[in-house]
This record gives structure tokens, sequence and C-alpha cells, in this order.
């Protein structure tokens, strides 16, 4: 008993101190926690959390190029380019600063999703897209989220416009600097075949390929131009084949440059073949009846090279009288001279106008038709409807409870320190009267201490 009194203020003690001041002191600490809770998810923790938006990208003719050919690097869709274009179209984003957005460590990013493959250490990326980006860049939830689906949706503004840009009537340039009917109607047979091509590569998809263009779908659209170009433009080129026309005099000067040319070759080739007919004869006279097979092979030799050129020239003269006769010449006395005029070729030219006419306009319905096709078929299919919000810095719940315990502790000890006096006096007067002959030298020694 006595050496639980001279041990100064034991645990007891303190444990009787704050239980006379218990709810101050929760009162203190609850207070405290309210208050850390409050400041950590207000304060502290502001900008502090991430949020997040994920998506797939769907729009004809996949995922790996835009229209153009151009690769889609999903790396870009959080460029600095794509964010301004973002910010500068919504006047709510003014206060957005892109460039830290785009370099500090907690700004914009952009990951492809993956799962494990069959194989082992392998990854399947899935397409699906996930941007994420500090919430400190933001003043609300709401506007991040109109903002991080705006960036994904840009993705569909770039496609659509790359796809229109595409200028399906370049082809016409080529067609009206032409010196010549075969490079207009190779010009035609490129444009249509391209046409066709561009049909084709979005049939295999039905959903593209009952798409319908004012009340015409893909297909039919397809099957209208093989049906009215195909066979004209085939047409054309048997025409062109069995008759050299001449479009212009820049033509008709190369045409007359080409028979220059093959009569050139054409001369060679009949001192070649006299010069070998002169060789063969000078061997017949030396060996005569008596060659060996050996002999008689390089004379077959020689005789194939005469068969050759003979050919040869023969093709030569064809061509000749071909394109003189396309150049408005004729014969005479064996010779060719100038005529009136080029080879008579309206019926010709007509049907060329006519071709070209329907493919002019066949090219625009097929642009019209694509462009609808892109602007209803391409979209970002988001995986929910608005932004997840991943939170970060200091959980509210463990500050107020770490606010609490400090709180408590720290109010006990200042309440304990306040009260311990009166306490002690307490204690004393408690004891002179219990034992007053021995209080007396212990309380001269308390206060000595």
């Amino acid at each position: 008993m006595d050496e639980e009194r001279e041990s100064g203020c034991t645990l007891r003690d303190l444990g009787r101190m704050i239980g006379k001041r218990i709810w101050w002191i929760l009162g203190i600490s609850v207070l405290i926690a309210v208050l850390a809770a409050l400041l950590t998810a207000f304060v502290f923790n502001r900008g502090k959390d991430t949020y997040s938006v994920s998506f797939m990208i769907e729009f004809p003719g996949g995922e790996e190029t835009y229209p153009d050919g151009t690769p889609l690097r999903y790396e870009s869709i959080v460029y600095a380019e794509n964010l301004q274009s973002v910010k500068t179209g919504d006047a709510s984003f003014s206060n957005l600063d892109i460039g830290r957005m785009t370099s500090a460590s907690d700004g914009i990013r952009i990951s492809e999703r993956s799962v494990e493959g069959t194989q082992a250490d392998t990854r399947v990326y899935t397409g699906i897209y996930e941007i994420t980006v500090g919430s400190g860049y933001f003043e609300s939830v709401e506007q991040a989220t109109r903002f991080l689906r705006g960036v994904a949706q840009q993705v569909i503004e770039n496609v659509n416009a790359k796809f229109s840009a595409i200028d399906l009537t370049a082809w016409e340039t080529a067609y009206d600097s032409a010196i010549s009917y075969s490079a207009r109607v190779s010009s035609v047979r490129s444009q249509y075949d391209d046409l066709l091509a561009r049909y084709d590569a979005y049939l295999t998809t039905d959903a593209y390929a009952s798409f319908a263009s004012e009340g015409r779908t893909l297909r039919s659209l397809r099957n209208e131009l093989q049906e009215t170009l195909g066979t004209r433009i085939s047409g054309l080129e048997t025409m062109l084949a069995n008759n050299r026309y001449i479009l212009s005099d820049a033509e008709l000067n190369s045409v007359l440059r080409n028979i220059e040319q093959l009569e050139l070759e054409q001369t060679g080739n009949t001192r070649r073949i006299g010069a070998l007919e002169t060789e063969l004869e000078r061997l017949y006279a030396i060996y005569g009846d008596g060659m060996t097979s050996g002999q008689m092979d390089t004379f077959e030799t020689f005789h194939d090279a005469i068969r050759v050129l003979t050919d040869r020239n023969a093709e030569i003269s064809y061509e000749i009288e071909r394109l003189y006769t396309a150049a408005g010449y004729t014969q005479q006395d064996g010779k060719w001279t100038p005529g009136d005029g080029v080879l008579e070729n309206a019926a010709f030219t007509e049907e060329l106008d006519a071709v070209h006419a329907l493919l002019v306009s066949q090219t625009s319905v097929c642009k019209e038709a694509l462009t609808g096709l892109f602007e209803s078929q391409s979209y970002i299919d988001f995986e929910q409807s608005g932004i997840v919000t991943a939170d970060g810095g200091i959980n509210p719940v463990l500050a107020a409870v770490a606010g609490f315990v400090i709180a408590f502790l720290a109010a006990g000890l200042i309440f304990c320190a306040v009260d311990y006096p009166a306490y002690k006096k307490r204690q004393l007067a408690a004891l002179f009267a219990q034992e007053p002959s021995e209080a007396l030298p212990k309380a001269q020694a308390g206060q000595k201490d």
C-alpha cells in the first residue's frame, strides 16, 4: 500500500483522470477525426485520383490503318494535337493544360488491354484501349468524362476526315492530260478497277454489304457499275487494239518516230538474214552431202535464226502498215505518203466520251455511298457509360482512424497534465485524513521533490 502511494502517478491515476474528462476527450478526438477525413479527402488527396475510360474502335476496314492507308497507332490518340483539337472544340475545356497533361508523370496515358495467350509467356492483345489521367487536371468528374470520351471520339473524327479527303476524281486529271487514246483508255480502266476494289473491300462484311445509300445497297451499286461499264471498257480496248487511233499531234509525231524505229529494225533484220543465207551457202559448198550430225545441227541453228528474223520482219510490216494507216498515210507504188488526216475515229471518240461521263457519275456515286458507310458504321464502343475513378493518395477512413487515435492520446495527456496538480493535492488530502502522523513528512518530502 505504501509502495503504491510513493510511486507517484500510476496508470490507475491516469485512467481516473482520463475517465473524468472522457467526454471532452472523445468529443475532441471525434472532431479531429472528422477534420482529418475531410482534409484528406478534399485537400491532401485533391487531384490524386485517377480517371480512366475503356473503349473499342469500330470502323469499316479494320483498326490498323486509316481509310487513306496511313497506320493507325493507338498511342497517337493521346498526342497533344488530338487533345488540342478536343479542347478547341468545347469552350468548357479552355482551362485544361494540355502541355502539362501530356508531359507530367500523372498525365494522360493510353494502353491496350491484353490477356494470356495459349502459349507460354505470350500475350494476346484484345483491341480494347484504356485512357488514364490524373484527376488534378479537371474541375470535376463531369468535365473529365466529357473530355476523355471526346479524346476517344476524336479517332472517329480523324477516320471520317481522312476518308473525306480521299480524292477519287484524281484520275480525271490524267485522263484530260493524256496525249494518246491508249493513255485515256488505260486511265478509264484503272479508275473502273479501283472503284470495284473499293466496293469489294467492304462487301465481305454483311453489315456493310447491306448498307443502303439512297435506297441502294453497296452490293447493288457494285453490280450496277460492272453492268454499266465493264463490257463497254473492254470494247474500247478491243477497238483500240484493232485500230491505232491517234489523239493528238504529239501522238502523231510519236507514231512516226515509232515507224522510223521499226523500219530501222526491219532493215537490220534483212541484212542479218542475208548474211546468214550467204554463210549457209558457203558451208554447203564446203561440206556438201558429207556433213556430220553435229554439222547438221549447226546448219539447223542457222535456219532457226533466219526463220525468227523473217517472222519478226513480217510482224514489223504489219505494224508499220497499221501505224501509217492510223496516221492517215496511203500507199502508192510501194511507198507511204501523207494523206488528208489521221484515221477517222468519230465512233471510237464518241464511245470513249460516253464511257468517261458514266465513270465520272459512278465515281461520285461510289464516294457518296462510302462516305455514308463510314459515317454510319464508324463509332467508339465504350466499356462503361461514364468513367472509372480510382482512389489515390491517403484513404480518408484510415486518416480518420489515425486522427482519432492520435487526438485521443494527445487530449488525454494534455488533460492529465492539467489535472495532475489538483489530483495530487486531493490525493495528499486523502492521505492526511487517513494517516496524519505519517503524511506530514511524506508531504514535505513531496514538496521538496
